[in-house]
């Protein structure tokens, strides 16, 4: 990053921090655990033996980790199951191919403007589509459209070829899972985020649907066919590494139950973050600078005075 956005980002991550520390309450305590003394969920964090994470450095980007952070990989991405109708006659006969749309759960109505582009689009690829909307499909035999589609078991079908995508986290993985390279459209929240990871892997491209052509989006779905090899390869590597993510969240939840996690916790889990990060150390070295500096320039002036007359 070039310093301005590393400076946004460092101010992003602050304002987060704060806005944990504001909506820290024991009130998801007493509704869920009653009999258990009221601490903040702040202080739970604090007490933390073990923490799992649904992710890792194949997918993100590579960080620092405590012994008692653990990374699993994701537990959305599972072997396909047998499609139900109309699901399995479309797949079986698109013999060239087919591209998965879904903007996730919460996006299943979009505007004319933007559907309009993406149905031109998709008409000219020689892949079928297979369109999570609520939409009528113009062309029933080279789109099929719902309102619900079995993401993971598409996405694990032999005839798929590529994944469209607003890029939340589990559509990422599954399509890793299954070696299907993604084209991000990201809308919101950490979608940006997962596209801009998925572009730094070279797991595909990203684009803003708002804003892109009906033939730049060809464009890019027709190059996107181009990166299987990137995303087979990172798939070899995670099933390899992590295998079934949900043994290895199993494991370390039995693991900490019978030995408990404390010999993994940091003791910077029980400092206030001013001193974990050392700020009071680098606060006190500038001012002993500061001091220092103030007093050679008064002795310099007093000598020069001196000598000067």
């Amino acid at each position: 990053m070039t310093f301005f956005q590393s400076l946004k980002n460092s101010m992003a991550h602050l304002a987060l921090f704060f806005l944990h520390e504001y909506l820290s309450s024991d009130k998801l305590v007493a509704r869920f655990a009653p009999h258990r003394p009221r601490i903040s969920t702040r202080e739970i964090m604090s007490q933390a033996e073990i923490f799992i994470l649904e992710s890792d450095p194949i997918m993100d980007f590579a960080r620092p980790q405590l012994p008692n952070t653990k990374f699993v990989g994701s537990t959305a991405g599972n072997p396909p199951k047998e499609l139900k109708q109309p699901f399995k006659s479309f797949m079986e006969k698109s013999v060239n191919g087919v591209v998965v749309v879904t903007f996730g759960s919460s996006i299943l109505e979009v505007p004319d403007y933007i559907s309009s582009k993406m149905v031109s689009a998709f008409l000219k690829l020689k892949q079928n589509v297979v369109w999570r909307v609520k939409l009528q499909s113009p062309d029933p035999g080279e789109i099929l459209t719902s309102s619900w589609v079995p993401q993971n078991d598409l996405l694990g079908h032999k005839n798929t070829k590529l994944f469209v995508s607003h890029c939340g986290m589990n559509g990422q993985y599954e399509g890793m899972y299954h070696a299907v390279p993604t084209l991000c459209l990201p809308f919101e929240s950490d979608m940006p985020y997962n596209a801009q990871r998925g572009v730094a892997k070279g797991f595909g491209l990203r684009a803003d649907i708002r804003e892109v052509t009906d033939i730049q989006l060809l464009a890019l779905m027709r190059k996107m066919l181009e990166y299987k090899k990137n995303v087979q390869k990172a798939l070899n590597l995670y099933k390899e590494l992590y295998k079934l993510p949900v043994n290895e969240t199993a494991f370390w939840l039995d693991h900490v139950m019978k030995y408990d996690g404390a010999y993994m916790r940091s003791a910077g889990q029980n400092m206030p973050m001013y001193q974990f990060l050392a700020l009071d150390v680098l606060a006190f070295v500038a001012v002993v600078k500061v001091v220092v500096v103030v007093l050679v320039y008064k002795t310099c002036r007093c000598c020069c005075g001196l000598c000067c007359g």
